[in-house]
Order: C-alpha cells, then structure tokens, then sequence
C-alpha cells in the first residue's frame, strides 16, 4: 500500500512537470521557463524583472546573438539557461560545444551547470550520463539526449559541427593579460571559423568583456549574422537608472565604482574597453551640465544665435552632429573676450548615412534651427566638392575647419572651460556623454561600435572660439 502511495505521488510529480514542460514549448516559453523552472536552481533566490524577460524574449527570437555588457548581469547564466530550456524540453538529441579561452574555464561553466541541474526539482526524469565527468554534460530524457563539450577557443579543430556553440568570454585569461596577438587570433576566429560550426537550424551565442578598441565586439562585419547588444551597467548616469536594478541597484554601482576605481569600472560594468589615461573632460562636471528633463527641440524661432558642429564619421564611427543656442554674457573674460553661454538643441548620430545625405541633411537643419554658424571637420576633405559647389549663402553658415594638434587642444580647452564653468547646458543622450569621456587627456579615443570620440569634436567644433566674421543671415 505504502509503495502504491509513492508510486502515486511520483506520477502526480511526473505529470505536472509534464504540463510545465508543455507550457515551455509554446511561444513565450523561454520566458516563463528562465522564472519558473530554471528560477527553481537557486534555492529562492533567484532574481528576475525586466531586464531578464527581454534576455529571454531575444533569445528566443534571435538564434546569433552576440553580447558584451555588465559582470555579473545574467551573462554566462543566460547560457546555462538555455541548455537547460534545450535539455529540458528536447524531443531529438542536440549537440553542443562550450568554449572559453581556454577548456579549464569552459569545463568550469559546465560543472556550474550541471549543479544547477542537480538540484533542479524540475530535471527528476532526465538521466545524466556522465555523472562522474564534472566538466562534460550528457543527459538523456524520453529518448532523446543533450551533450555539451567544453574547449578553449585557441585550441578547438576544425571540422565540428553541433546545434549549439556557446563562447563564453574568450579574451578573458584570469592568470595573464592577452597580447595583441593573442586578441587579433581569437578576432580572427570568430570572425572565420565560427559560421560553419553551427549546423543549419541551430544557435551561437557569444558573451563577453571588452579587452581593447580592436575587439571582434566591435565589428560591424560580424552584425549580418549576430544580433549584437552592448548594454551599459549604467543606462543614464544622469537619472541614476541602471540596467538591473533588481540585481545591482544604482547606488550599487556607484560604490562598486568607488572600490575598483573608474578604468577598471568602465571595462567590467560599462562595457568599454580599459582607457589608457583618463578622459580630457572629467566625468562629475560634465554630468553637471547634463539636464535630464531637457527635451530636444524640433526646430527654433527664438531670437539668439543658433551654432552647430559636426564631426565627419569614416568607416566603423558615425558622424555626430550638435545644435546650440547661443547668447553673449554681460562679462569679459580675463583677456577682455566675450564669454558665451550655450544651450544644447539638438544631438544626432547620423548612423549610415552617406556623405551626399549628410550634406542635404545639414542644409535642411541649418533652415529649420535658423543657424548662423555651422563648422564641420574637413581634415580629410569629405565636402570638398559639395563646398565648391555651394551657393555664397550657404558657404558664410557652413565653414569647413581642417584639425590640427594647436585647433584640437584650443578645442578642447574651450570645451572642457564651459564644462567646468557650467556654461553649457547638454542634452541627457548616454552616447553622446560616453564618447565626450572617450577622448582621453593626449586627445586620443579608443573606437568602438558607438563611436570614435565623435560627440568631443563636434560639441568642440560648435562651440570653438574663433573670430567668425559670419553675415548672420537666418535662413538659406
């Protein structure tokens, strides 16, 4: 009787995982697996909200994802999930390959991941087959079976072919910094070897930490086939938002900021690669000037002067084009000049958008804002020909300015003086402050999907003291 009883009661268990498991294939169901079933690995103490559940709804939606963003923001776990989705709902065998730098790291992730399915009330009928194999996962369910294979990314062969390729933090080494070789042989094999991995139908995931400019993170080549994010620990350091505030709440990351120091925080939590010197601008004055509630405007009509800047983007940066409103202050400076205040309009990444666009763009926003003075960088001479072919109304508003080492650090000391000062009121745009602190006190910038330092320039190119000898003709 007793053993009927238990019996029973192992059916009832059986058959509610089973209703579970169904709800878990429908659409959605990653979803709801990742906080009811994979949720039950962390003994109560898993921790969700809005930040997870779009993670779950792009991988569900998305089989190539690549992504770089904060530690300890469910990156390695978002791929413990899925394996466990996969092992979990399969009704074919599935194979996949683990890797990290190197295969201790990978069969590291793996053991993690087979305690979580240990003690996952949810996996009582799935079958482990290599029990005593800490690193190597192999579990079999309703004739079906899951195997995982773990591997250092430098030291894989060709010709694997698996449903699944995870690669997780490959430039990563905890013992030694990587070399530049090193990084460009990794860059180069994700770049090339990866595609032909996967078999058709199946899913890579990459995660990682950015080490240099020149990471594979970064290359738009790599977008045809990955869905790339990189996420920012910190969504709007202005409005104290962070991106898992469930998990590590603002004033968290502030003090974690504080203990591991700014390079170090940018690198692990803010998903940039490490500086070489601190940035030109210092980062409090310039949120500072940043207002929040401040909405860019749709055009104006009001009656100071309106400047503008814009810094050509090449290749993989953008260009970066910035409005202001501009009046006189009532005081000199020490040199007897007059000082200016500035309030920002207007801040736009012209992503993708070729030259001959950008050109008609400029005319258009230099009508709408009524712009008296709009400098753009002409150091390798992209508008020449639209210059020349400009009318004498349109060459007095926009002025081609050519950098060189004297013009960037008068740039730059004008800027970061209005900063310091507070004369400049700035839009709350997170790109546009992130590649403002990109430029670093030699006025270099590392590159990066987001950009080049490009929002410096062209807030220094608008904002530049010069002798303008400008006809203030308010519209084209």
């Amino acid at each position: 009787m007793e053993l009927t009883t238990q019996t029973s009661k192992a059916d009832a268990v059986l058959a509610s995982i089973e209703l579970v498991r169904r709800k878990c294939r429908k659409p959605g169901g990653f979803g709801f697996f990742i906080n009811h079933v994979f949720s039950a690995s962390f003994g109560g103490d898993f921790i969700g909200g809005q930040y997870v559940d779009d993670i779950a709804v792009r991988m569900e939606n998305e089989p190539w994802t690549m992504d770089v963003t904060a530690r300890g923001h469910f990156k390695s776990t978002r791929l413990y999930a899925e394996a466990m989705y996969d092992i979990f709902t399969m009704t074919r065998d599935i194979e996949g390959w683990y890797f990290s730098y190197n295969t201790d790291l990978s069969s590291y992730h793996l053991k993690k991941l087979k305690g979580m399915i240990k003690r996952n009330p949810f996996f009582v009928d799935v079958y482990d087959g290599k029990a005593q194999a800490e690193g190597i996962l192999s579990y079999t369910r309703s004739n079906a079976t899951y195997t995982m294979t773990p591997a250092g990314l430098l030291a894989f062969k060709r010709g694997i072919h698996a449903d699944r390729i995870y690669i997780d933090d490959p430039l990563r080494d905890p013992e030694n910094k990587l070399a530049p070789t090193v990084i460009l042989k990794i860059n180069r094999i994700i770049g090339t070897e990866i595609y032909p991995m996967v078999n058709k139908g199946g899913k890579c995931r990459v995660v990682g930490t950015p080490q240099t400019n020149e990471d594979f993170f970064y290359n738009e080549k790599l977008r045809n086939k990955w869905d790339v994010q990189i996420r920012d620990a910190m969504v709007d350091e202005v409005s104290k938002i962070a991106l898992w505030p469930e998990w590590t709440s603002f004033d968290e990351l502030l003090d974690i900021r504080e203990t591991i120091g700014e390079k170090t925080f940018n690198q692990e939590y803010r998903a940039r690669p490490a500086y070489s010197e601190e940035s030109r601008i210092d980062r409090e004055a310039l949120n500072a000037c940043i207002d929040p509630n401040m909405k860019p405007a749709e055009g104006y009509e009001g009656s100071h002067d309106i400047v503008a800047g814009l810094d050509i983007g090449k290749h993989r940066h953008p260009s970066h084009l910035v409005i202001h409103e501009r009046w006189e202050l009532t005081e000199l400076d020490r040199n007897g000049e007059p000082q200016y205040m500035y309030r920002q309009l207007r801040s736009e990444w012209l992503d993708g958008m070729n030259y001959n666009a950008q050109w008609e763009h400029l005319l258009d926003v230099v009508a709408l804002y009524n712009i008296i003075l709009l400098r753009y960088d002409n150091t390798r001479g992209e508008f020449e020909a639209f210059y020349e072919n400009a009318t004498p109304q349109e060459k007095n508003i926009l002025k081609p300015v050519t950098f060189n080492l004297t013009r960037k650090n008068s740039m730059a000391t004008e800027l970061d003086a209005l900063i310091t000062s507070k004369r400049i009121t700035l839009l709350n745009d997170q790109r546009q402050t992130s590649q403002i602190l990109a430029v670093t006190s030699d006025l270099n910038a590392m590159e990066t999907a987001e950009g080049h330092g490009d929002s410096f320039w062209s807030n220094g190119l608008a904002t530049m003291r010069e002798k303008e000898n400008v006809v203030r003709v308010r519209t084209l």
